[in-house]
């Protein structure tokens, strides 16, 4: 999913604000898309050999939905990220997904037990994971515009590897580490300043 992201986010704010991205920004984000199939690569064909099914129709069509509705989300908070702070829209956003997965947890709370261990931990997750990242994530993409902002999930499988090897003694294969180089080579690319880069103040034309 996150390989995916900057790719359907790139077609669809081109779409949005009707500018085409320039040459440069296009290969770069296609660039680091076949970094992230190089870093999955030994997994997807361990599953293959042991004759594992990768995915299905069902799990695609959820997936694309997924990654739709994320890059029509950003476009469509673009206006609120010109009026708010990140910190202000971020507080009203998680206010709002409070108020709406209420009734979920309400309907779960009976099969549930109290432990200070959790409350700990989702306060954690929800203060540092969510809270601090995402008002990282909407000063990034205040500075960059939404494009360049999309390109650090290219290093989430990244992150994940590295976890793994550290805390879960797995190995990493050769072919992944060229695919994060890969991966690199697709930020630094991405980096540069381009006078196409779709920003937050921008308004479809």
């Amino acid at each position: 999913m996150n390989g995916g992201l900057p790719v359907v986010m790139a077609a669809v704010t081109a779409l949005w604000v009707r500018r085409v991205p320039s040459v440069s920004r296009i290969s770069a984000v296609v660039l680091g898309f076949v970094g992230i199939v190089v870093v999955a690569w030994p997994a997807l064909r361990t599953d293959t050999t042991r004759g594992a099914t990768i995915a299905d129709l069902r799990g695609v069509l959820l997936l694309a939905a997924a990654l739709l509705l994320y890059a029509l989300g950003a476009n469509l908070a673009r206006p609120l990220q010109v009026q708010y702070s990140p910190a202000r829209l971020s507080i009203r956003v998680q206010i709002a997904a409070t108020l709406w997965t209420l009734p979920f947890a309400a309907d779960g709370a009976s099969s549930s037990d109290f432990a200070w261990s959790s409350v700990l931990a989702v306060g954690a997750l929800g203060v540092v994971d969510t809270g601090i990242a995402f008002v990282v994530f909407g000063t990034l993409l205040e500075r960059t515009g939404l494009i360049r902002a999309m390109i650090p999930t290219y290093f989430t499988p990244i992150v994940g590897l590295v976890l793994g090897t550290l805390f879960n003694d797995e190995t990493i294969a050769l072919v992944s580490v060229a695919g994060m180089l890969v991966v690199i080579a697709s930020a630094w690319m991405t980096s540069k300043p381009d006078e196409r880069n779709v920003r937050l103040s921008d308004t479809t034309r």
